[in-house]
């Protein structure tokens, strides 16, 4: 092979690595429907006609590309706009049948010919190094396994004639006469014809439009003119005429005119006619005038539900202004905001309870009798000088505020009037009577009372007691002979849980506000042969009600949000603004007459949500922030909050998915999940509130979500209750949820002191914001790690002796607390770490000095640096970041250490005072790079041991941190990063925390040195006899010293392998740590050919009381002896394990030095001492914690360093398990370290189906010695 070839296969690697290296994440998209997977693809073709097809072909001349490239850049942009992605990721298929995975940039500011030309320029790129074996790259170095033949990704666009695998969207482009057809077929969730012609569909539009018109791409069309028309339509509500008035209380003038004495409302005993309701609302408006309200000032209205509410509301738009209700139940601060906030001219209330309003806020008052609602007293506290709100606004009503201070919301009078009057989505003839349940601050209210008044119908007024009491709304629906209701989702699934017929006095019955539950639908419409139920959708800002389905009852498996009520718009669009095609989702947008005017007071917000309509100049829409699609019935489905994600552990999460599983249990009536941050808790945690029926059982129920759910998504926190607490607006009161203590959800509380200590540690490590003491405490979370810092705390504050083994052998509180009461008064601990003198130097922990010496053995190495990278938000304030880290290494001293060596004693200094700054990273091509290029060795006399820089890509802000391990571990980084971010965001730190010098100092004592004493006799006893340390079988020679060239092979368990791996740990009660333990070891044995073998795994080494909060290196390695026989029965061998892993992790705090002193002999300083083999199942949390909003990513590829020669590190992924197989490639080929691979998972997957079955059957060939190495081909 001559230099040129090198040149070019290595052109070639660094080419598909840098593709395989990036964030790698193939484009996806949304299946049309959840409908199971049918038998046979489907194909749908679309015709380009001979017109586009020459202009496709000029296209291609130009770019001096192919007409397949050209449509491949019309699906590219087509995808931009279907998923709001600038980057795809999908593979082609060229003419000999390869196929390749390719990544493009998309600019939605420049026009389709760059796009065309880069589609060129990638294919030539790709097609240069498709001699490569880049599939068996992927695979080995990256862990991308094909989910089809060699397909990477899920979308194929076939460039060329061969047969295409079958991928779950192939696309193409075949000749056809003068024109040709795109082709496009589907399988699985996409085997649909409606959805692949509509993608189809998609593209030629896009072409269309592109290769016509130098547009840019955000502003092509996914739809051509006569579809958009079409959707237009659809979107548009029918057109009624409301407009004969022009303003709310003309059309009430119209109804006393009609009808004086009807019953207009009534309460109780107490009604009004009509008349009377018009007289009374006169002289209130005339008392109005007479304060001087101008038009357009804003009246509030601080009175229950009640007939003086009605009568306010008139008077106020009798007398020109804009009414605003506040509900009395609103506390004290909120009603003192929204005065505030609305600047309002005057201020009604009742007598007997004028609301607390603070002296700066100028308005006038006015008291009304109850419940006549005529005015008792005018009370002037100052002039009004408020500004009119707006002319043509009729009410303000403010948003719940949930994410921030609230904003007033401005509707007009034409919003009601198209509302109520004339109405075709439900039946509201004069004489109509409407029940009033929704809460007075509430927009419910404003149908409720309008739909009423201003189509001569009776309000009927519910009392809340009433509302929330089943058989008492049952009585006042058959006494009242109520017509019309409308109520919250949450309310209704309550009330229908108690009893569905209560509802059959009404004919319609609207339901909103959240998911509606199709269980109590149909319960409802079987014990009501005569009602219609309504399901509404709206926001506040486009006045109450948007789109309405009327359920049928024969199609309740999918209830929509229906279609635009009428003189309504409802739009699905994409982030561009453009139209979504039917069956794919967007953005819901809604308009018509009933749009707001916007926020009161607020221009920057009311500009951001009330937008320009796209397609209609001079009009504007609102933005829900919903997800939505039209559906193939043409109905609008909902599909949940934009922003109703969170991440959890990492992961990011949809609650709305949570919910649904939950719900699907079928003694479940209410599902509502909370991510809930306990106060000083690194991460979030996961609440579930459950309305639940007789019969409901916890445990049957949470084993339905583990069985449906990833790991991180079965919540932590579980409360069961009859039915959920409600708001005065009839929805699920959150904050009441958030709230509730453990007294509250079913679970056994604490009997004595012992149980209360022990609950408040469990509480503490697992972040929990309630623990049971019957609760288990693996399935809590709770790992080898939080088991050794049980152990610990429990000595520290109970006195009391307990080991690892202890904590994981009781499960739960109350089985460790009968532990405690029984070793109590046996004898009492050593002593723990205690405060000491301030000291600038003293000698260095055996953790430390292992460090330093093998350090110096490469000084100008970086293998036990700890690179780490975090995504920061992008309006990051640098200066307060560098701030927080300041008081943060003045907090801890171990941020301020270096160290030097004295004869034979390594020594650490502590200094006073260091400087701290976060740099500014150079230019690089992405992170990883960035990262790369930070690390450096450290010094190790000049502090700090540590470094942090800034690097700025596009749109993107990351921290990048290194730090040396001399330092830290991985607990202590967990706590760092938690308490960086509290100080950044303002919060105080608790008071001086014990130093890392406080346990060297305990450690060196006689206490400290007694401790160590006693866990040396387990380990000689392990070792009493030498080990075999038989070698692993090797590609390459070792060599007299240690190399440290590292690779990485990384791999996924897969998410069915990582479910049976939980359920027989949970059924042979063992860790999965554990059995992945035993597995590695049966694995090392038969490539070794021994069964005895040593196996290196680092633990927390935190069991000295009171080290658990310090900052700094505790982390021990273990030298783990296990022989794995080939006569035993696996099952029998992973108990043998268990009881040896939990045995030495009660003695793990022994310095792993001091073992290889006493027991390893002659040292060979070509390999580790004792073992080769390195196994960790990481349980920190570090990974799935959260800084600033950014995952926490430990990047040790980025050293290029193996201190191992096998280092095998798993931990738990977003689905499955995944695993970073760190190898010595002075040893090791990647090709060898994938059939390692192979038969782990081999012997993984045989543990699995035969728990019990001989060791020696785990491998077909695993009594014929060691193994042979594969045979090695040169691919060059």
């Amino acid at each position: 092979m001559d230099f040129t070839e090198l040149e070019a296969i290595r052109a070639a690697e660094t080419y598909w690595r840098a593709l395989f290296g990036a964030d790698w994440s193939p484009t996806e998209l949304k299946a049309p429907s959840r409908a199971a997977e049918p038998a046979e693809r489907l194909v749908a073709s679309m015709p380009v006609v001979p017109g586009l097809m020459d202009r496709v072909r000029d296209a291609a001349a130009e770019a001096n590309s192919t007409p397949q490239q050209v449509v491949l850049a019309g699906w590219l942009t087509a995808l931009m706009h279907l998923n709001d992605l600038e980057r795809q990721t999908l593979s082609v298929q060229v003419d000999d049948g390869a196929i390749m995975p390719l990544t493009f940039e998309l600019d939605p500011g420049a026009d389709l010919p760059p796009v065309i030309e880069q589609v060129a320029e990638k294919m030539a790129a790709a097609l240069s190094h498709k001699a490569f074996p880049y599939l068996k790259l992927a695979a080995e170095e990256y862990g991308l396994l094909p989910p089809a033949q060699d397909l990477l990704t899920p979308l194929l666009f076939n460039l060329g004639e061969a047969e295409t695998p079958r991928a779950p969207i192939v696309m193409e482009l075949r000749a056809k006469g003068e024109g040709a057809e795109l082709v496009i077929q589907g399988g699985g969730v996409f085997a649909s014809y409606g959805y692949l012609r509509r993608l189809g569909a998609a593209v030629i539009n896009i072409l269309e439009m592109g290769l016509v018109r130098d547009l840019p791409l955000s502003q092509l069309e996914l739809l051509a003119p006569d579809e958009i028309t079409e959707r237009l339509q659809r979107g548009t509500g029918a057109t009624s005429d409301f407009a004969e008035y022009v303003r709310v209380e003309e059309a009430f003038a119209a109804r006393v005119a009609e009808t004086p004495r009807a019953l207009a409302i009534i309460h109780g005993e107490i009604s009004l006619t009509y008349a009377e309701l018009d007289e009374a609302s006169y002289q209130l408006a005339q008392a109005l005038r007479e304060l001087g309200v101008q038009p357009g000032q804003v009246v509030a209205i601080h009175t229950p539900r009640s007939i003086p509410m009605a009568v306010s509301a008139l008077a106020a738009l009798k007398a020109g202004a804009v009414y605003m209700p506040l509900d009395p139940d609103y506390p004290v601060e909120r009603i003192q905001l929204l005065m505030e906030d609305s600047q309002a001219a005057v201020l009604i209330h009742s007598e007997d309870a004028p609301p607390t309003v603070p002296a700066d806020v100028k308005h006038a008052s006015l008291s009304l009798d109850m419940p006549g609602g005529r005015v008792c007293a005018l009370q002037i506290q100052a002039p009004s000088q408020s500004a009119p709100a707006d002319a043509q606004a009729a009410y303000l009503m403010f948003t719940s505020g949930t994410t921030g201070r609230p904003k007033g919301v401005l509707n007009t009078h034409a919003g009601v009037l198209r509302l109520v009057r004339r109405a075709t989505y439900l039946d509201l003839p004069p004489g109509v009577r409407v029940a009033q349940a929704g809460a007075t601050g509430f927009d419910a209210s404003v149908f409720e009372i309008w739909a009423a008044l201003l189509n001569g119908g009776c309000l009927q007024i519910v009392d809340r007691e009433v509302l929330l009491d089943s058989v008492e709304l049952a009585r006042f629906f058959r006494e009242r002979k109520t017509d019309v209701a409308l109520i919250t989702t949450s309310l209704f699934s309550q009330l229908a849980s108690d009893d569905p017929a209560m509802f059959a006095p009404l004919s319609q019955l609207l339901v909103g506000g959240d998911v509606i539950s199709p269980k109590q639908v149909a319960a409802v419409y079987a014990a009501c042969p005569g009602i219609v139920i309504l399901n509404a959708y709206g926001p506040t800002e486009n006045g109450v009600i948007s789109t309405v389905q009327r359920i049928d009852p024969a199609r309740l498996d999918s209830i929509s949000i229906g279609v635009p009520i009428s003189n309504s718009v409802a739009l699905v669009l994409n982030r561009f603004g453009r139209l979504t095609p039917p069956l794919f989702e967007g953005e819901l947008y809604v308009g018509g007459a009933g749009l707001a005017l916007g926020y009161l007071g607020r221009e920057e917000d009311t500009a951001k949500a009330f937008v320009p309509h796209p397609y209609v100049p001079g009009s504007r829409i609102y933005r829900t922030g919903d997800r939505a699609r039209w559906n193939a019935e043409d109905e609008l489905e909902f599909l949940g909050r934009q922003d109703f994600q969170i991440k959890i552990r990492g992961f990011r999460v949809e609650l709305g998915e949570i919910e649904k599983a939950a719900l699907s249990h079928p003694t479940v009536n209410e599902a509502l999940v909370l991510a809930l941050k306990p106060e000083g808790a690194a991460e979030y945690r996961l609440h579930c509130y459950l309305g639940v029926t007789e019969g409901f059982d916890l445990d049957s129920w949470r084993q339905q979500l583990i069985d449906q759910l990833p790991a991180h998504m079965v919540p932590a926190a579980v409360w069961a209750m009859p039915e959920l607490p409600l708001t005065v607006n009839g929805k699920v009161n959150r904050r009441v949820l958030a709230e509730m203590r453990q007294e509250e959800s079913g679970g056994a509380e604490a009997a004595d002191d012992i149980e209360r200590v022990l609950l408040e540690i469990g509480r503490s490590l697992l972040n929990l914001n309630y623990l049971s003491t019957d609760d288990d405490l693996i399935r809590r979370g709770a790992s080898s790690l939080t088991a050794a810092i049980i152990a610990s705390r429990t000595r520290r504050d109970l006195g009391v002796r307990i080991s690892v083994a202890d904590v994981l052998r009781c499960g739960t509180v109350a089985e460790l607390a009968a532990l405690v009461r029984k070793q109590r008064g046996q004898g009492s601990p050593r002593s723990g770490v205690e405060a000491t003198p301030a000291q600038a130097c003293l000698e260095a922990t055996p953790q430390q000095v292992r460090l330093f010496i093998e350090q110096s053995k490469q000084a100008d190495a970086c293998h036990y640096n700890l690179p780490i990278w975090v995504e920061l938000p992008t309006d990051i304030d640098p200066d307060r970041l560098q701030e927080a880290l300041r008081q943060l290494v003045a907090r801890h001293e171990i941020l301020r250490t270096s160290f030097e060596r004295e004869g034979e004693v390594t020594r650490q200094r502590i200094h006073a005072d260091l400087a701290v700054s976060i740099a500014q990273a150079p230019a690089a091509s992405d992170v990883f790079n960035a990262l790369t290029q930070f690390i450096r060795p450290f010094d190790w006399q000049q502090g700090p041991l540590w470094r942090a820089a800034l690097y700025r890509d596009t749109g993107k802000t990351c921290l990048l941190f290194d730090i040396h391990h001399i330092l830290t571990d991985g607990y202590s980084l967990l706590r760092l990063f938690a308490e960086w971010e509290a100080l950044y965001r303002g919060h105080s730190l608790s008071g001086s925390p014990l130093q890392y010098r406080d346990y060297a100092c305990w450690l060196a004592s006689d206490g400290g040195q007694a401790h160590l004493a006693e866990q040396e006799a387990y380990w000689l006893k392990m070792y009493a006899e030498k080990p075999a340390l038989p070698d692993l079988p090797t590609d390459f020679p070792r060599s007299g010293v240690r190399s440290l060239n590292g690779a990485f092979l990384e791999f996924n368990l897969g998410e069915e392998r990582t479910i049976s791996i939980r359920r027989l740990t949970e059924r042979h009660q063992v860790s999965a740590y554990q059995f992945l333990l035993a597995c590695y070891s049966v694995f090392l044995a038969q490539v070794t050919g021994h069964d005895d073998i040593t196996i290196g795994t680092p633990v927390a080494g935190r069991l000295a009381p009171g080290v658990d909060d310090i900052q700094g290196m505790f982390v021990n390695t273990l030298c783990l002896r296990l022989r794995p026989a080939l006569a035993a029965r696996f099952g029998d061998y992973l108990r043998e394990v268990a009881e040896m892993t939990l045995g030495a992790f009660d003695n793990q705090d022994y310095p792993f030095d001091r073992l290889v002193a006493k027991v390893a002999g002659e040292r060979s300083y070509g390999r580790s001492p004792l073992f080769d083999a390195m196994f960790a199942l990481q349980n920190t949390g570090l990974s799935k914690q959260t800084f600033l909003g950014g995952s926490i990513v430990w990047t040790p590829a980025a050293t290029g360093a193996a201190i191992y020669d096998l280092n095998l590190q798993i931990e738990e992924g977003e689905s499955a398990l995944r695993a970073s197989w760190h190898f010595n490639r002075d040893l090791f080929t990647t090709k060898t370290l994938a059939s390692f691979r192979d038969r782990l998972l081999e012997i993984i997957d045989k543990a699995l189906n035969d728990v019990n079955g001989q060791i020696r059957t785990l491998n077909q060939d695993a009594e014929s010695g060691p193994v042979a190495l594969p045979e090695i081909e040169f691919e060059f």
